[in-house]
């Protein structure tokens, strides 16, 4: 059956076509199915057409499909062609998401020192803030016991070497933590590429 002028068919014509395939009083093949299912969904015509159109062609791939000679020959080689793409393509994005989830496990083994590091200062700095408020109001009540003032300014003392301390070590971490935040993001675009 040629359907290359399909176009040039009325809708009357497209259905009694149709009607003629659901009789089996025509010769068809899978791609005069596809043909002619097309142009029902150019032609926005009921979607009963569309649907026996859609279970002739699952009859035809399940029987077979009774092709010319060359147009066999033809067809394998473009199948093959057709599954060899998607199945690379398929094989490239396992092998990425694989990559991914290495390099996201490995992400935080490759630099333990640094991350170590880190919580290491955080603590210290909490250390030394606790420790230098102790011993502010250890001097302070221990050598400025009758004067208020002195006690006072040595607790105070403590309070802002403690403080300043505590921000020296949080800053000290946290500009390790970005340093590795940009290693990451940009070993991150170097995979994407």
């Amino acid at each position: 059956m040629v359907t290359g002028n399909l176009k040039n068919y009325t809708d009357e014509n497209i259905i009694e076509l149709i009607g003629s395939l659901k009789d089996g009083s025509i010769a068809y093949n899978l791609n005069d199915l596809k043909a002619i299912l097309s142009e029902v969904n150019t032609r926005h015509l009921e979607d009963s057409y569309a649907q026996l159109l859609g279970d002739l062609i699952r009859k035809k791939i399940i029987e077979g499909d009774s092709v010319p000679a060359k147009e066999e020959e033809e067809v394998p080689e473009v199948k093959e062609e057709k599954e060899e793409k998607p199945k690379k393509k398929a094989d490239k994005i396992e092998k990425i998401q694989k990559t991914k989830a290495v390099s996201e496990n490995t992400e935080e083994e490759e630099y333990p020192v640094l991350r170590f590091m880190i919580g290491f200062l955080k603590v210290f700095g909490w250390i030394v803030f606790c420790g230098a408020i102790a011993y502010g109001v250890f001097a302070g009540v221990t050598e400025h016991l009758t004067n208020v003032r002195l006690a006072l300014g040595s607790v105070f003392t403590g309070l802002l070497l403690g403080t300043v301390a505590l921000l020296l070590c949080y800053c000290k971490s946290e500009s390790i933590a970005v340093k590795l935040e940009i290693v990451k993001g940009i070993k991150k675009l170097s995979k994407d590429r």
